[in-house]
């Protein structure tokens, strides 16, 4: 597997599947001591009835996890609340 990084947009290009995928990365930050938030559970939902809600996954010691979807309008749930509404895509980061 061969990686790209380009700006805040990671892309994955699996020469022996010839498909491209792009990573949403999300970090999680404490808002009251600015400190990464690890192992919070992270899933991504996206709006229409066609992409539906990710799995969860678990932020690690950076507060950070990733997702290989594509952009769109969703919400990213942390902890099963909203935390963030808006278009998703590249690096999106949240405070908590």
């Amino acid at each position: 597997m061969t990686v790209f990084h380009l700006a805040a947009l990671t892309l994955h290009y699996d020469l022996d599947r010839d498909e491209k995928k792009i990573m949403v990365t999300v970090k999680v930050i404490w808002q009251d001591t600015g400190k990464p938030a690890k192992d919070q559970r992270v899933s991504i939902g996206f709006d229409g009835w066609t992409r539906g809600v990710t799995g969860d996954e678990y932020t690690d010691s950076n507060g950070e996890t990733h997702f290989d979807v594509d952009p769109g309008s969703g919400k990213i749930y942390v902890s099963g609340s909203p935390a963030y509404s808006g278009h998703i895509s590249g690096r999106v980061v949240i405070y908590i």
